[in-house]
């Protein structure tokens, strides 16, 4: 906990450096009725699409984008430490991906991206082979920054957003799993139909509602993961490692709550391990499956057949009591 408060400390530093030298460089502007004079520095000459001015944009200048959805033709490629911002915010500015490409690309270091929503229209499954990562973003860095966004509907399989840091966001209802190798902290990840998260550092979030998982590996803190359900593994958490997290009313055949991992000051409550597709089989461990538990409550959770509060787990310190199942509150 102390190396993730001090990873975020040294990520503020550096996000507050870049914002503070970025805009003190050159602005150039994007609208859909600017008049797409290069290099794009006032309204009158804005250019009529993000990646011209992208384009012309140099190490900390900032691409300012007026109101209005822009849609792409290709997926946008950032490869300066830029700053790309909305001119009012997500609910003004929206990037409409086809659904052959993601929306953006980002090649630099250290760039910022704030106050979008990213679209992907799509009413099929996705047929992509070999599968690509980062289905709506791809960073090469964990230092590019993803901030007061929403990104939504995308379709490639590897991750919604990979690799970068993302901050203030909602992520939501992708094909995808939402987030893949990233930095998360106070954001919203519901609604994406394979897992919340794989592989994430993430803080001060709220992962419910997705499918699959709600997080995958990594580190969570200080975070609510509620209302997720997996095919077979950890409906809440499968691996990785939650402090000071609520998981709760989550759902899967193996470890309704969590499957694996290590969970450390944490309330575990609602979870359900249910039988599998035939009818008749797993249902263990309504709250925990093969994990380890300290300082935790686990109670009200339940499981078809075994281990209403853990199946195969260790606890320490922490409290188990009110869960139900078939054959016993918990087996070891």
């Amino acid at each position: 906990m102390k190396m993730f408060k001090m990873y975020a400390f040294v990520f503020g530093i550096a996000w507050r450096s870049l914002l503070a030298a970025c805009y003190a460089g050159t602005v150039h502007y994007v609208s859909l009725d600017g008049g797409h004079v290069s290099p794009f520095t006032n309204w009158v000459h804005a250019a009529t699409n993000i990646q011209d001015a992208v384009d012309v944009a140099l190490d900390c200048d900032t691409v300012l984008v007026s109101n209005g959805t822009y849609s792409l033709v290709a997926e946008i490629i950032v490869t300066n430490n830029i700053v790309l911002e909305s001119l009012a915010g997500p609910e003004e500015s929206v990037i409409n991906a086809a659904s052959e490409h993601r929306s953006l690309n980002l090649l630099s270091d250290q760039c910022t991206i704030s106050g979008f929503i990213f679209h992907r229209e799509w009413d099929r499954e996705p047929d992509y082979s070999p599968p690509l990562y980062g289905g709506g973003i791809l960073s090469a860095s964990k230092l590019n920054l993803i901030t007061n966004c929403v990104i939504r509907y995308a379709l490639w399989y590897e991750g919604t957003v990979s690799g970068c840091t993302v901050v203030d966001s909602i992520i939501s209802n992708n094909y995808s799993v939402g987030l893949s190798g990233c930095v998360v902290s106070n954001c919203v990840i519901t609604g994406n139909r394979s897992g919340g998260l794989e592989g994430c550092s993430v803080v001060d979030s709220e992962i419910t509602h997705n499918a699959d998982t709600g997080v995958l590996g990594g580190a969570a803190t200080n975070c609510l993961i509620s209302h997720n359900s997996g095919c077979h593994k950890g409906g809440g958490m499968h691996g990785g490692t939650a402090v000071n997290c609520t998981i709760s009313d989550n759902s899967a055949e193996l470890g309704g709550g969590v499957f694996g991992g290590i969970v450390i000051n944490c309330l575990i409550t609602g979870n359900y391990a249910h039988e599998d597709d035939v009818g008749y089989g797993h249902g263990l461990g309504g709250g925990m499956y093969e994990g380890s538990a300290i300082n935790c409550t686990i109670s009200g959770n339940g499981a078809f057949w075994y281990g209403g509060g853990m199946y195969r787990s260790e606890a320490w310190d922490s409290v188990i009591r009110n869960n139900g199942a078939r054959e016993g509150e918990r087996r070891t």
